[in-house]
């Protein structure tokens, strides 16, 4: 996650406990910004403990590094050309 890149984005990913040798990468990578999608309901209990665990993401950077991370709608991202919604 040593990147020249300014931002990471998670499309489809839950941010679980198993992921977590990917997860602390991106915690101890160089991006300032951090994109993470979000299906449903953001007050939902999954979408909640998603939220949660990208903000503890962002808390392990120090201040010469920090980590921005903003949520957005994953149904409305457009990935691969195609919505996430059913067709």
């Amino acid at each position: 996650m040593k990147t020249a890149s300014p931002c990471f984005f998670i499309f489809g990913q839950s941010l679980a406990a198993n992921d977590d040798h990917i997860l602390n990468r991106i915690a101890r990578g160089k991006f300032r910004k951090l994109y993470v999608g979000i299906y449903g309901e953001p007050t939902s209990a999954d979408n909640q403990r998603i939220m949660n665990r990208a903000n503890e993401l962002a808390a392990q950077r120090n201040e010469k590094s920090a980590l921005d991370v903003v949520f957005y709608d994953a149904a409305t991202a457009h990935v691969w050309g195609v919505g996430f919604e059913a067709e």
